[in-house]
């Protein structure tokens, strides 16, 4: 019987980390389109986080699009990515 390899265990947290922050990422950019095409992008900011536009503006004035979870989907993808592929290329004995 082969010991358990705890790697593959944290793969699997990583990519469960990964589908979770892109969802969360996924509802944000839904919520930034609809709010661009609605124009309601200062209930957007406030939602957010972000710079509240100011009322009347001339100039490109949108609040930026928080990607936070999206770099953190990335990373716990690739992270989860490498120890699976070390788990394959190195299995413990």
């Amino acid at each position: 019987m082969m010991p358990k390899d705890n790697r593959l265990l944290w793969s699997i947290v990583f990519f469960a980390g990964a589908m979770c922050a892109g969802l969360y990422q996924g509802l944000v950019i839904k919520r930034y389109v609809e709010a661009a095409v609605l124009g309601h992008l200062r209930l957007f900011a406030r939602t957010f986080g972000q710079p509240v536009p100011p009322e009347y503006c001339f100039d490109f004035c949108v609040p930026e699009l928080p990607l936070a979870a999206g770099w953190f989907a990335l990373a716990s993808f690739l992270s989860g990515l490498c120890l699976v592929v070390r788990a394959w290329w190195k299995p413990q004995r």
